[in-house]
């Protein structure tokens, strides 16, 4: 809370003034985007730099949307994902616009790549986040670029911040889940992290466990063909924190699947460069030589310096051209245009060095197929799950790959091999639950379709620098020819990370001296690593000062001796000085005692600033926030961003958050004290009315003094949002945190986020779990009654049906379609019920007119409407000529 202040303090001889200039709406801490961290001034005056870097406004670094093929062609261009607007400053911010921008021309707009539904991100509230829908329309390995421009509301100038959306069809489906994290390393300068990563279910699952964060499927379920978003949200100590993102799905006969990844989340300001899955260069007779760009965008907070594309021993390409200078500034792409020009088909590695004069050279690289239609590849390489980047030490480390035969013969005599990569080695077993056939690694291998298999790396030595290594695959086809390809992957290692996260990060305790009760503050620690985690005593630290603050204890009784990945606990720490003291600092510590230090940080620590007061002192207030759902059994979940509130969406249907201030009794008093409310999601409204103690919402007026509190109700949703189509409710998020500001005898002026309820959300969903229309069968009817109603005489017969319904739907569930044909509305002329214990019926889509095009895909929606008036739909698409084999 320190670092929240105006603080003016006496020490000894002298007057030491640390002041932090005022923001545009009064004090608190300034806008952070462009003014300096105030430092913490201590009893020996020494001066301390906080913890953290700038706080900021950015989007959630995002993963690779899958793109599924058949016969060669994308099937789901239409891919909706979720992607947030982070705040992590202490005043809202307004979205004047949004755009996306054409990373091969980041002067172009390019609405045709992708759509964007903002409405819920109108005001991205203090600390908190909103939650953008994004659709993409790329129906080929590409990408485009996310751009808001926001204004703080209680300023002028906008803050433009940018984010590359990427997509590919190299994505390969790991038995029904495809999912590609590869943000090996994400930057934060304020220990604040948010990622979406786009999931694609081939196959269907009664349930999906995400670590440290929240799969959002549509209608909160995971049929095939469904588009999920896993978001992961939190905040890493300094340094390096290892963030395991493992999707862990159950299928309907208990088969178990696991795509496992990592992400490392680093304090340390650097550049970061993304790559784009370049696009296939197909080679024919009339052109011997093509081009395709390869997009480089730097994800970082810091520009790269020493770019240097590189072709990475392959001969056949080259680079055309480029606009890639030596540096890349943030937010900024650039463009290498590879030159192929080959009679053979196959995989070469591209990418880039960069930052090589830092002393720090990282590197990027991705595998480029080109294919020459004379001589197809015989087989390719599929990444299903796992990464080598910033593997751990001493540890197995694995990286699951198919191999896939892509002709109609068995391949004979298959070899695999790994070159350039020591500590690496190739593993038959998968121990995954599928049925797909297993790589033999003898040599004499015969592929049918396809196989998996698994490259391990244990390491004993650093790699600290990305290296790069290639898996070699050779065979023999039906005709006795020769194929082979290499493909290329990067590796290094990872030393000295953090497999904790501990929130808050700091925590301050002032408190008058021999109060009879005590300050207590909790301490989140969560095993974020993927690793699992024996944790030593926890320690007390004195920093910067000789001893600990009087009466400062921990309560470790809420945490076990071994958190298990995910695994969280929870740690009290207790002030409750006899003595007066000025500012102390310690550090609360909590060991791993089972990892090396050479493999992780072996102390993990919250920051504790604590300062013993006297009655001749001025008193601080002590204001603590709970939240309790006041009503309704149809919510679930905790609130906290891996767990959010969960509650299905039926009109008129209302969840009250009760949010309860308590000053602590005997703390100083909280003058003018005031929750704000006027920065709200769309949908969220605040009530007082007919409290007991009810707050001052958006007028400074009310007194707190110690022993007091006073409570707000956040209501929602409101009906006019849905309405409007402000919210929906396929996996809308809202952020329903609460601000309040207060002036005391010792702070002045406070904005306080640390002791804010932590994050709160909830999650909307429809009432009709698992809602889908299927194709059953094509009718004909009467030839010479369709004739004279100048219609066809086809009916098709549609299957609507769900998996649950919410527990207060009122039966009969009418299903009827709606469609268009030629733009004219047309309703289909049979309906069905689903009645109270059934979960499906059929209808007709009939009447179309004769002049239909038979070959032409149309879309009818089904609509779901229950007694109350409660709505949901679901799109079909039909086809005369595929489902009824007719002709025109």
């Amino acid at each position: 809370m320190l670092l929240k202040k105006n603080l003016l303090i006496l020490l000894g001889s002298g007057l030491l003034l640390s002041t932090v200039a005022c923001s545009q709406g009064g004090g608190g801490r300034p806008d952070a985007i462009n003014e300096p961290d105030p430092v913490v001034i201590v009893e020996s005056g020494t001066v301390i730099e906080p913890p953290k870097g700038k706080a900021r406004l950015f989007f959630d670094d995002v993963g690779v949307i899958p793109l599924v093929t058949a016969n060669k062609q994308v099937v789901n261009t239409k891919n909706k994902i979720l992607v947030k607007i982070n705040n992590s400053l202490e005043q809202p911010f307004t979205l004047n616009s949004i755009r996306v921008l054409d990373p091969e021309n980041m002067e172009a707009e390019a609405p045709a790549l992708a759509s964007i539904k903002s409405n819920a991100c109108h005001t991205v509230q203090a600390w908190s986040s909103c939650t953008l829908s994004v659709t993409s329309n790329l129906s080929k390995s590409g990408s485009f670029i996310l751009e808001a421009s926001l204004t703080a509301t209680e300023g002028n100038s906008p803050v433009i911040i940018r984010q590359i959306i990427r997509a590919s069809d190299k994505v390969g489906s790991n038995d029904g889940i495809m999912f590609r994290n590869d943000l090996d390393e994400v930057i934060t300068s304020d220990g604040k992290y948010s990622m979406s990563f786009p999931v694609h279910l081939t196959d269907s699952f009664t349930s999906i466990k995400a670590s440290n964060g929240y799969l959002v499927c549509p209608n909160n379920d995971y049929q095939a063909g469904a588009t999920c978003s896993y978001l992961v949200s939190g905040e890493a100590l300094n340094g390096k924190t290892l963030i395991a993102t493992d999707l862990e799905g159950i299928k309907k006969d208990g088969g178990k699947v696991i795509s496992s990844y990592r992400t490392v989340v680093n304090t340390n300001d650097a550049a970061k460069l993304r790559l784009v899955q370049p696009r296939d260069v197909v080679l024919n007779a009339e052109k011997s030589a093509a081009t395709t760009p390869l997009v480089m965008f730097n994800a970082g907070n810091q520009v790269a310096t020493s770019l240097s594309p590189e072709l990475f021993a392959n001969s056949l390409l080259n680079i055309a051209s480029t606009t890639c200078t030596t540096s890349l500034n943030p937010g900024s792409s650039c463009l290498v245009n590879i030159a192929v020009s080959s009679k053979d088909s196959g995989f070469a590695s591209v990418g880039a060095n960069y930052d090589q004069s830092k002393n720090v050279a990282d590197l990027v690289q991705t595998n480029f197929r080109y294919l020459n239609s004379d001589k197809p590849l015989a087989f390719d390489i599929e990444h299903l799950s796992g990464s080598l980047l910033k593997s751990v030490l001493n540890n197995d480390n694995y990286l699951d790959l198919r191999v896939r035969n892509l002709g109609a013969d068995s391949l004979k005599n298959m070899g695999f091999s790994l070159s350039d990569i020591a500590e690496g080695t190739l593993v038959a077993a998968n121990n995954l639950a599928t049925n797909e056939a297993t790589c033999s690694l003898d040599g004499k291998y015969t592929l049918d379709t396809s196989c998996r298999m698994r490259v391990k790396y244990h390491p004993k030595t650093k790699v600290d620098l990305a290296r790069l290594f290639n898996l070699n695959v050779s065979a023999i086809d039906q005709n006795g020819l020769s194929h082979s390809l290499n493909w290329g992957q990067t590796y290094s290692t990872l030393t000295g990370f953090n497999v904790l996260t501990m929130i808050p990060s700091l925590l301050e305790l002032r408190s008058l001296v021999n109060m009879p009760d005590p300050m207590s503050r909790e301490v989140r620690v969560t095993n974020v690593s993927g690793l699992t985690a024996n944790l030593g005593k926890t320690e007390l630290v004195p920093e910067k000062s000789p001893k600990l603050p009087d009466g400062l204890s921990i309560d470790s009784n809420g945490c076990p001796d071994s958190l298990n990945p995910g695994e969280k606990c929870e740690l009290k720490a207790i002030f409750q000085p006899k003595v007066k003291h000025p500012l102390r600092r310690a550090k609360l510590v909590v060991p791993v005692t089972n990892l090396s230090s050479e493999q992780v940080n072996s102390r993990h620590a919250t920051d504790i600033y604590a300062e013993a007061l006297t009655t001749s002192d001025a008193n601080p207030a002590d204001i603590q926030v709970s939240v309790t759902p006041a009503k309704g059994d149809f919510v679930s979940g905790s609130g906290l961003l891996d767990d959010p509130f969960i509650m299905s969406y039926l009109y008129g249907r209302k969840l009250d958050l009760v949010y309860t201030f308590t000053n602590r009794k005997g703390a100083g008093t909280a003058y003018n004290f005031n929750v704000a409310v006027n920065y709200l999601p769309v949908g969220v409204e605040a009530i007082t009315a007919n409290l007991a103690n009810p707050c001052a919402i958006n007028t400074a007026n009310m007194t707190l003094i110690g022993g007091d509190s006073c409570s707000v109700i956040l209501r929602l949703p409101k009906q006019a949002a849905f309405d409007g189509g402000f919210l929906e409710t396929t996996g809308q998020f809202l952020s329903t945190n609460l601000p309040f500001t207060y002036t005391d005898d010792y702070y002045g002026f406070v904005n306080d986020e640390d002791v804010m309820a932590s994050r709160d959300s909830v999650l909307f969903y429809d009432w009709l779990k698992g809602f889908n229309a299927s194709f059953v069968s094509c009718t004909e009817l009467d030839a010479e009654l369709a004739k004279q109603s100048k219609v066809w005489r086809y009916a098709i017969k549609v299957k609507a049906g769900f998996s649950s319904a919410d527990s207060e739907v009122s039966y009969p569930i009418k299903v009827m379609s709606l469609f268009s044909i030629n733009g004219m509305p047309e309703n289909s002329n049979t309906s069905c019920e689903i009645k109270n214990g059934e979960t499906s019926c059929e209808l007709e889509i009939s009447n179309l007119p004769i002049s239909t095009p038979a070959h032409k895909d149309f879309t009818a929606i089904i609509h779901a409407v229950d007694g109350n008036g409660n709505s949901q739909q679901v799109p079909f698409v039909f086809n005369l000529a595929n489902m009824c084999k007719v002709a025109r």
